[in-house]
């Protein structure tokens, strides 16, 4: 922000001449100290002239340059002259002014210059050591110049934060020194922020300084530059809060009530500075100073233009109502009145959730003047329904604040269908993040009495791709909580718990009839329908409730006959007859089988495993007979014996002349009970412990895991490959066994089922992943597997189904081409230079796709890179189009972001006003990659992202300079203002390549609402980025990875230099006028 006084403002006449006197000590023969006398004045003069003009002086920079070098390679000749300066300057106040300047203009102008010029910690603190610190106004200026050179990182090691709290404790003269100190302490807040210093500041020692305030009525930017020193110490360790509440006492006592960026800023900082406990004790900010703020905002003429503001504002006093910091009742008619105003309808939606969230809020706090009223939550949820798609996870931000809002049944009725909008709006984002699940189950919780969304409710939780035991502790706790809130409506909580896998769809008595032969048999007499599998305490099973009474039944006459007879400690229980054994009845196995029970390489949980669970003692032994009895698999002569009814036959004739859809096998197969068999399959994969399966698998056969697909229907096929049953088979199982396996699965007709197949795929790209060696036999099962599949569904008439298989098809064969000529080329190579048993092994090492790209952090993505990586990164969000690169560059015409817009908008000329858009653009802007999000309703923009990974919010300048353009472009931006994404991820300290690879990341982030929980990066995550965009580029566009990585490993990129890039990365012609932190401070 603009400080209040600046020696600079004073005449040319008096700048320099403290220093038009030659000084030159006898023992100095060179002109070195001359030489400082003329840069000092030459940058003092070059300096506050451009600060007037403007204009751009190349002059300058050299100067600062070379300064820099006096610093780093003459700094006893800087220690002799400042030393000579003091002893023989007429006017030594002005000498110091004069020298601040230096430093200040160090900040502002240096990062203009070479990126070589690095200052070192140790030269600073020894340069602010040897200045006396006279005048308020030196203090300022130097402090200034140290943060801006902090910010863009010019600063080597750690500046000495006792020094600093010295310098300001020192005693000072000179105007308005009021002023000064605020700017001081928002300069410092930026040292810490950017971890300048070398220890936390000591803010008992400094108190007598924050003191010096209290008697002055300051100004709103002071206060400020105040609150945002306290937010950075207190982000660290906790403030006194008597220091935070008599501040901010006084600021309410003195600011202007007008609405601007500054009070925006206050009131955030009162925000992020209390909370329940910080602010006790504190005298509550009273609600009519709050309601005459807004009653000031109505008045305005502007209202529409601050909407996006206005909501933060808005926001900001919730909070504080949300901890009590304020006393009284904010007037929900003035609310009221300024949505009129506003046009809700005309919002775009994040401003619109800011508002209702802020009004959550207050309800929740109790701080409205009554209720809110359903007419005007009924107007929320029509408005928000209809424009949720266009922002990822709006959806249930809506569905969470109205269930903080809606307080009778019958408004819920009454907004039926927009709450059926929200929820349909996020069925295609319900996955498997656990975190994501929660809030969903909780932003829906409130509609659990009302059966008129039980569809959606299903729907939704259809979804769901992920089991009960994936959830973190923390996570469990809550979902347990909300199933324990739904204890009063079954229908949600046994939809819940099939959904995560606790449970599978209850067995109606109606089929107890149609049992499966397979039966256990209790005492004589009676019998019951399949047995129930145990509640593991580790990992919930699928089933957890008793058969009901209704399906016990007398036992039939051919049963009884036979007397029971028990053999020993059999597994589970299961009781054979002497005469007649069941096929659950076990043959011993076979001379020959291998007996693996103890085996010194096998897992401690083994041998429990073999005891335990038949199916896995006779995989175990590699028993196939034993395995097929246990499973009631038939030889196929005896399978020709069970012929189905003559009403089937007529069904099955009826439709021999086309196959059957997967998704009607699901329907008429999905309601049907588990049979005993079934049970005992899942049951293998739930209680077998992990160490144990892996172990099993990675030592059989593929053809034991074939029949145990096999011995379940369909859908219940499909239900263990999509739910993971068979993840640790695809990932384990020897190379050898999964070539076998693949054939299996079409033998078991998993390609009738489109989840399956992604499944299936999916899998077998994560294995190629962690063995990159086995690429080539992967991708050849994949084809195998994905054509088997497109002949099915070609023949099945699903036309969209087949062609998604087919492209996928064609990728696949053309990594194989890929992979097939790199790996020659390297081989040919490693042949001619190294011996043949090296040659071998490095062609082996290198067949996987990711170990063939070779990472070149120095190489810049150029506009052709861009557009192929974002279009193959971005590729599942459907509802986004990138479009092509613009410039903001001052020289650069007919390429801007006006005429990228005017050509996408001109393709989609036939757009309604209401059809919603997302529109990534890419930008150039000095070399430097930013971007924007754009969310359009018809030609009106609902709001704009910007990206930027140096970590900067747009300049006032690039904010105008943007609008402008998007205006100019035919869209409408009444009311937008650019929201920067804080969370946004940045580059490594001092790196200046790799802004590009960031863009795309951050694009991707935006979009799908998900954030690292760190934003720096470091070098290793940026070579695994780059890695990851290749091998995005190989899977989804195959034609242009050959390019991006030649270009990639020869630095080919249509960019200039390298070095001209450092020098004028992220600046632009027109924003080199003025730095964004000098219009800051």
């Amino acid at each position: 922000m603009k400080r209040k006084f600046d020696s600079s403002q004073s005449s040319s006449q008096s700048e320099t001449n403290v220093l038009r006197r030659d000084i030159l000590p006898p023992s100095k023969p060179e002109n070195a100290l001359p030489n400082i006398s003329r840069l000092v004045i030459s940058i003092n003069t070059l300096g506050k002239e451009k600060n007037k003009s403007g204009a751009f002086n190349r002059t300058l920079t050299s100067h600062l340059e070379e300064f820099v070098e006096i610093i780093q390679v003459q700094f006893e000749d800087l220690r002799d002259w400042l030393d000579l300066a003091y002893q023989y300057s007429p006017n030594i106040n002005e000498l110091e002014i004069e020298f601040a300047h230096v430093i200040k203009f160090l900040g502002i102008y240096l990062k203009e210059s070479s990126p070589a010029s690095v200052l070192s910690a140790h030269s600073l603190n020894q340069l602010l050591h040897m200045l006396t610190f006279n005048w308020n106004v030196s203090k300022t200026l130097c402090l200034h110049g140290l943060s801006n050179l902090a910010k863009t990182n010019r600063i080597k090691g750690k500046l000495s934060t006792e020094l600093l709290e010295t310098i300001l404790l020192s005693p000072s003269r000179g105007p308005l020194w009021e002023q000064h100190h605020a700017s001081l302490l928002f300069s410092l807040s930026i040292l810490i922020e950017h971890d300048a210093l070398d220890r936390e500041i000591n803010i008992e020692k400094i108190t007598p300084f924050l003191n010096r305030f209290k008697p002055f009525r300051l100004e709103d930017n002071d206060y400020r530059n105040i609150l945002c020193f306290y937010k950075s110490v207190n982000k660290r360790r906790p403030l006194n809060p008597t220091i935070i509440h008599s501040t901010i006492t006084s600021c309410v006592n003195n600011i202007s009530l007008q609405f601007n960026d500054t009070l925006l800023d206050l009131f955030t900082s009162f925000a992020e500075l209390l909370n329940e406990k910080s602010v006790v004790g504190m005298t509550a900010i009273k609600a009519d100073f709050i309601n005459e703020i807004l009653e000031r905002i109505i008045v305005s003429s502007n209202t529409g233009i601050l909407a996006n503001q206005v909501s933060r504002l808005y926001l900001q006093f919730a909070r504080l109502a949300k901890v009590g910091a304020i006393g009284g009742n904010l007037s929900l008619e003035l609310f009221e009145k300024i949505l009129s105003q506003l046009e809700l309808d005309n919002l775009s939606l994040d401003t619109l959730i800011r508002y209702f969230s802020a009004l959550e809020l207050l309800q929740q706090a109790g701080k409205t003047s009554r209720p809110v009223s359903d007419a005007l939550i009924n107007h929320f949820l029509d408005s928000a329904a209809e424009k949720a798609s266009q922002v990822p996870g709006a959806d249930i931000q809506c569905l969470t604040i109205a269930r903080s809002l809606i307080k009778s049944p019958e408004l819920i009725e009454q907004s039926k269908t927009p709450i059926q909008k929200l929820l349909r709006s996020h069925l295609g984002r319900v996955g498997t993040n656990p975190e994501k699940i929660i809030k969903l189950l909780q932003a829906i919780s409130f509609l659990r009495n009302h059966r008129f969304f039980d569809n959606d409710l299903s729907a939704l939780l259809s979804k769901i791709r992920i089991a009960y035991s994936a959830f973190p502790d923390s996570l469990k706790i809550q979902l347990n909580e909300i199933m324990q809130h739904l204890k009063d409506s079954p229908h949600w909580l046994q939809s819940i718990r099939q959904a995560v896998g606790l449970e599978q769809r209850p067995i109606p008595a109606v089929h107890a009839a149609n049992a499966t032969p397979s039966i256990r048999l209790p005492s004589p007499g009676f019998y019951k329908g399949p047995a129930f599998i145990q509640n593991n305490s580790a990992t919930p099973g699928l089933i957890n409730s008793l058969q009901p009474a209704a399906s016990v039944r007398p036992t039939p006459d051919s049963l009884k006959a036979s007397p029971l007879v028990t053999t020993g400690n059999e597994s589970r229980g299961v009781k054979r007859t002497a005469s007649h054994p069941s096929r659950n009845s076990l043959p011993l196995s076979k001379p020959g089988t291998r007996s693996t029970r103890t085996s010194p390489d096998k897992p401690a949980s083994w041998q429990n495993a073999c005891q335990s669970n038949r199916i896995f003692s006779a995989i175990a032994d590699a028993d196939e007979e034993r395995l097929k009895a246990i499973l009631g698999i038939s030889d196929p002569a005896q399978v020709a014996i069970k012929r189905a009814s003559k009403k089937q036959k007529g069904a099955t004739k009826s439709t021999s002349e086309k196959p059957r859809l997967a998704f009607l096998l699901k329907r008429s197969e999905r309601d049907k009970p588990l049979t005993e068999i079934e049970r005992e399959v899942f049951s293998f994969f739930r209680t077998v412990s992990k160490d144990a399966l892996i172990k099993l698998i990675q030592i059989s056969g593929s053809v034991f895991f074939f029949h145990l697909l096999k011995a379940c229907t369909h859908h219940n096929r499909y239900f263990l490959i999509e739910k993971g049953f068979f993840d640790e088979v695809f990932c384990h199982l020897p190379i050898a066994q999964l070539k076998k396996f693949i054939p299996h699965l079409g033998a078991s007709e998993i390609y009738r089922d489109e989840d399956s197949i992604m499944h299936v795929f999916k899998q077998l790209n994560e294995r190629e992943r962690k063995n990159p060696e086995e690429a080539s036999t992967l991708k050849a099962l994949k084809l195998e597997f994905f054509t088997r599949a497109r002949e099915f569904h070609i023949a099945a008439g699903h036309p969209h189904l087949a062609e998604r298989l087919n492209a996928s098809i064609r990728r696949i064969e053309q990594q194989q081409t890929n992979l097939t000529s790199v790996s020659q080329s390297n081989l040919a190579q490693t042949v001619s230079i190294r011996p043949s048993g090296e040659a071998t092994s490095f062609a082996r090492s290198n067949s996987g796709t990711r170990s063939l790209f070779t990472v070149n952090t120095s190489y810049l993505y150029d506009s052709e890179d861009m557009l192929a990586i974002l279009r193959a990164r971005l590729e599942t969000f459907n509802f986004a189009t990138v479009i092509g690169v613009s410039q903001i560059n001052d020289h650069v015409q007919g390429n801007r972001i006006k005429d990228q817009l005017r050509l996408i908008l001109a393709e989609n000329a036939a757009l309604n006003a209401s059809h919603k858009i997302v529109l990534v653009l890419p930008i150039q802007v000095g070399n430097h990659w930013v971007g924007l999000l754009l969310a359009l309703t018809g030609r009106k923009l609902d709001s704009a992202l910007y990206l930027d990974s140096l970590g900067k919010q747009p300049t006032e300048n690039r904010q105008r300079l943007i609008l402008k353009e998007l205006t100019e472009a035919g869209l409408h931006t009444a009311g937008i203002k650019l929201d920067y994404a804080e969370q946004a991820i940045q580059q490594p300290v001092a790196d200046y390549t790799n802004c590009g690879p960031c863009l795309v990341e951050n694009f991707h982030n935006a979009l799908s609402q998900q954030w690292p929980e760190t934003s720096r990066m470091d070098n290793d995550q940026m070579q695994e980025l780059r890695r990851n965009h290749a091998s995005c580029l190989l899977d989804k566009r195959p034609d242009y990875y050959p390019v991006f990585q030649n270009k990639h490993k020869n630095n080919g990129a249509s960019f200039p230099s390298i070095q001209q890039q450092l020098s004028t990365h992220g600046v632009t012609e027109a924003e080199n006028s003025r730095s964004s932190l000098a219009s800051r401070h």
